[in-house]
């Protein structure tokens, strides 16, 4: 009722505003003195993290020049509610989103009124950057390196100019990259420091980022841990949003373990310990992720036993693809937005668009083959298309092979062009099947493989160079990750320490180089289980921005 009160007065102001202007019209005597309201002037400050001030000054250009300017009322509405009666809009906002309303200039001898739309936006402090989940005395933690961006202002002439390059660090420790000047903060066990009386708990697994309704402002964390204390959290804050087994619907199995949280922006997936895979639904008008209940289960059929999901760009490809142990097939799963929830999430069929050359091992039987690793590689032009790498071990070697897979998923078909036959990897026993690969995803011709406190690099259109030695870190690596635009990865290492590094050309000039393209290093984060990028929004996310 009471927001209905504010959105009736909301209108009465409104409807006043145009019986005043109709009375300019009617009586010569009674006009206004305002000949334009504009709320931009570039004292303006409109785009704002939470904790700092919105600066609104309104710019007035007066019929009448001389006019007594303290004759008017000013009042900014927002949501029903006025917020401020001064002209200018000073505040402090205390929650995090974009918001628009009215100000409006009244004159307070004729009552007339002048009406002008304002707006401003507050985003999270913790916006874009790396969470990092750790295991740290005792307890679950929750870290994260946060990274600012601002746009390099500065125009070559003007005192101080810089002629940076991309991946140059600036004299203050800042990188630039496409005109932008990037530099990070440590959050160190973030989580405990915000919500000190409500922690997330013990034993972690994973940690995940969600989108709901395509919407930034329904950002998720999802945090898995082993004993069961599964937690969503809110992205802009890290306040416990409910607990994830809390949406578990009826078709779920009371003795599922999740252990991994897949986002596919219109679907969610979520991975059992024994490698059942449950998914739901999220339509694009989704507020609450608790509308969706996870209910439905993906059937392998063939005792069919999932025990890997690969790692590829689910966006541009159109389709998660998971390794069905019991059958030797790697198996597409349609994760692209559908019109009914029927078509949603199927298996999808494996064609050959061309004569499949000798060798080259197929999706649907790997054979003599173990898949080890398979990536996808995307470019800003692919859509439901990607390149495929795959690695695969026989024997005691260990091969890769590529192809071109498209999905066309109004025929529930995933087809493969542009196949090449496996060659021999060139591991020269510095790598094994249980090293650490990671490639990079975005127009990108690099792959990075870790063994040990090894970090290597490979460059897959020159593959005669082999392995090459990109930086030891003296202590074991534990995860290699990248963000969507793959010019920087994170290196988690065993000693709680997290590396950021850049990947531009002038780093793989030559071997060793990993020193000088580092940018951060992040210490004392205890025992790290899980690091994942967190971009600013879902379209960040989806197309591979760095922000």
């Amino acid at each position: 009722m009471k927001k209905i009160t504010k959105y009736m007065l909301l209108c009465l102001i409104v409807f006043a505003f145009g019986a005043c202007y109709e009375d300019k019209g009617h009586y010569d005597h009674i006009y206004s003195n305002i000949e334009k309201l504009n709320y931009y002037s570039k004292q303006n400050v409109s785009t704002v993290t939470l904790g700092d001030t919105v600066k609104i000054f309104p710019t007035i250009t007066w019929v009448n020049p001389e006019v007594d300017t303290l004759a008017y009322d000013y009042f900014y509405v927002f949501s029903g509610d006025t917020i401020c009666r001064e002209r200018n809009l000073i505040i402090v906002p205390d929650e995090v989103g974009s918001f628009t309303g009215y100000l409006i200039a009244q004159e307070r001898a004729t009552k007339l009124m002048t009406m002008v739309s304002v707006s401003y936006t507050v985003n999270s402090r913790f916006k874009t950057g790396w969470l990092i989940l750790s295991e740290k005395e005792g307890r679950t933690a929750l870290s994260m390196l946060i990274q600012t961006r601002n746009y390099y202002n500065l125009d070559e002439g003007d005192e101080g100019y810089v002629d940076y390059e991309d991946g140059d660090i600036t004299e203050s420790g800042e990188v630039y990259g496409g005109g932008y000047l990037c530099s990070w903060e440590d959050g160190i066990d973030l989580y405990q420091e915000l919500h000190p009386d409500s922690p997330l708990g013990s034993k972690p697994v994973s940690v995940d980022m969600g989108w709901v309704g395509y919407s930034n402002n329904y950002a998720e964390i999802v945090v898995i841990q082993e004993n069961g204390d599964n937690w969503v959290l809110n992205a802009n804050d890290f306040s416990k949003y409910y607990a994830f087994n809390e949406d578990f619907g009826s078709g779920v199995a009371r003795a599922f373990e999740p252990v991994q949280f897949i986002d596919a922006l219109t679907s969610h997936y979520m991975v059992g310990k024994d490698g059942s895979i449950y998914w739901r639904k999220i339509n694009a008008s989704t507020m609450d992720s608790r509308q969706c209940r996870w209910e439905n289960l993906l059937y392998f059929g063939n005792n069919g036993k999932i025990t890997k999901i690969f790692d590829t760009w689910i966006y541009k490809l159109g389709a998660m693809l998971v390794y069905d142990e019991t059958n030797k097939a790697i198996i597409p799963v349609t994760t692209v937005a559908q019109a009914n929830e029927s078509a949603a999430a199927r298996l999808l069929d494996v064609t050959y668009g061309e004569t499949i050359p000798d060798g080259f091992v197929l999706l649907g039987n790997t054979g003599e083959y173990t898949p080890v690793y398979v990536a996808s590689i995307g470019s800003s032009s692919d859509y439901n298309s990607s390149t495929l790498f795959m690695l695969l071990k026989k024997g005691d070697k260990l091969y890769s092979q590529q192809c071109y897979a498209y999905v066309d998923d109004y025929s529930g078909v995933f087809k493969i062009s542009k196949m090449q036959a496996p060659v021999e990897f060139p591991a020269d026993g510095k790598v094994n099947e249980n090293s650490i690969y990671m490639k990079c995803k975005y127009d990108s011709d690099y792959m990075f493989v870790a063994e040990g406190s090894r970090l290597y690099f490979y460059e897959m259109s020159i593959p005669e160079r082999g392995l090459r030695l990109f930086k030891d870190f003296g202590s074991r690596i534990t995860s290699v990750t990248e963000n969507p635009a793959s010019w920087m990865i994170g290196v988690a290492l065993e000693n709680g320490e997290f590396h950021l590094l850049g990947t531009y050309d002038r780093f793989f000039t030559g071997e060793g180089l990993g020193e000088q393209a580092t940018y951060h290093v992040t210490k004392g984060l205890g025992k790290i289980t899980d690091v994942v990028w967190k971009p600013s929004s879902y379209v960040g996310w989806a197309f591979g921005y760095n922000y």
